[in-house]
């Protein structure tokens, strides 16, 4: 940041904007089955990240007697791990003398991510740190059915339930742990021209 706009910095504290991070992601498919082709899928990430700025964009000395000096820096940390598993159907069961395709799947999403912040708080008067801890946690099973009405037309129906529960808290004392179950559903008519 330059006071000026001019491209020309006098911060004394220079920040940074950096992340760092490390994801994998592994797919398996298995098709031995007559049925249906099983599908896995697992993915991991673990990244750190830092912002951090001299907030007062300047430096000791500057305006004595006017000046003031503060240093603004977010720390977080981010653990995201995912799984889902789905059951395809590769031979269609018939219903009402037409082919219906089907499928099943389990979806499993955990997060945990940890911020600091050092900060310079008006409030008090001095340097001072947040922390916050924030938990996510997500469960859930889908299906979906495709019923053939013709060559061209069909209907597809599907339906998901999911579970999720997020843990929250910090050093200001907030806690809170939100959770919910929901469901959802879905009917659409289709043509493939």
């Amino acid at each position: 940041f330059s006071l000026d706009n001019d491209r020309t910095t006098l911060s004394d504290e220079p920040g940074e904007d950096d992340l760092r991070s490390r994801a994998g992601r592994l797919a398996l498919t298995y098709t031995g089955w007559q049925a249906a082709d099983i599908e896995l899928s697992v993915s991991t990430l673990m990244a750190d990240s830092v912002y951090s700025y001299d907030e007062d964009w300047s430096y000791v000395g500057i305006a004595p007697g006017w000046e003031y000096s503060s240093f603004d820096a977010y720390a977080r940390e981010r653990d995201d791990q995912t799984l889902e598993l789905r059951v395809v159907s590769q031979q269609p069961f018939m219903l009402a003398q037409r082919e219906t395709d089907w499928l099943a799947g389990l979806y499993i999403y955990d997060r945990d991510e940890n911020l600091r912040r050092d900060f310079y708080n008006w409030d008090i008067d001095q340097q001072d740190v947040f922390s916050s801890d924030y938990v996510s946690e997500h469960r859930a099973l889908y299906g979906e059915l495709t019923h053939h009405l013709s060559s061209a037309w069909q209907i597809t129906a599907g339906a998901r339930y999911e579970r999720y529960d997020n843990d929250y808290n910090d050093s200001n004392q907030v806690q809170a742990n939100p959770s919910d179950t929901m469901w959802g559903g879905r009917l659409s008519l289709s043509y493939l021209p």
